[in-house]
């Protein structure tokens, strides 16, 4: 049966070629007016803060950035988690916030305008602190 389809195709070389090419150009038109249907991001949307502070202790860098960084972060509304990771001279705050409240009202990062004050004036308490009693300032 394949060696008589085999034999057929060569026969007919013309028929083969053009039904080859009328089925490339079929295709290249189905792909070109074929609609796109792009699936919704369905997870909740994500903040991550990162805030270095150079040459210093994980300790240190928890005491003094992460977690005021991360009580600061817990009154932005719709946060569902809050999560902080200290390193070597780094720290990284993550926030989720519920899917409901950024479709509801306002984009993410739009939430956290109005805590910057709050987390700014807790640095600068912090810097001057350290300049008072430590003899360091931040910078």
């Amino acid at each position: 049966m394949i060696s008589r389809l085999i034999r057929v195709c060569l026969a007919n070389r013309f028929l083969v070629l053009l039904g080859a090419a009328v089925l490339s150009v079929w295709g290249l038109w189905a792909v070109a007016n074929t609609p796109v249907d792009a699936l919704p991001d369905l997870s909740d949307t994500q903040v991550i803060i990162r805030t270095s502070y150079p040459g210093k202790a994980p300790q240190l860098v928890e005491n003094q950035i992460t977690y005021p960084l991360t009580t600061a972060m817990l009154s932005v509304p719709g946060a569902k988690t809050v999560r902080g990771f200290s390193t070597f001279g780094d720290s990284i705050t993550a926030i989720l916030i519920g899917a409901l409240l950024i479709h509801g009202l306002q984009p993410g990062p739009m939430l956290f305008r109005d805590h910057f004050p709050v987390v700014s004036s807790i640095f600068l308490l912090m810097a001057l602190a350290n300049f008072l009693f430590l003899g360091v300032c931040l910078v």
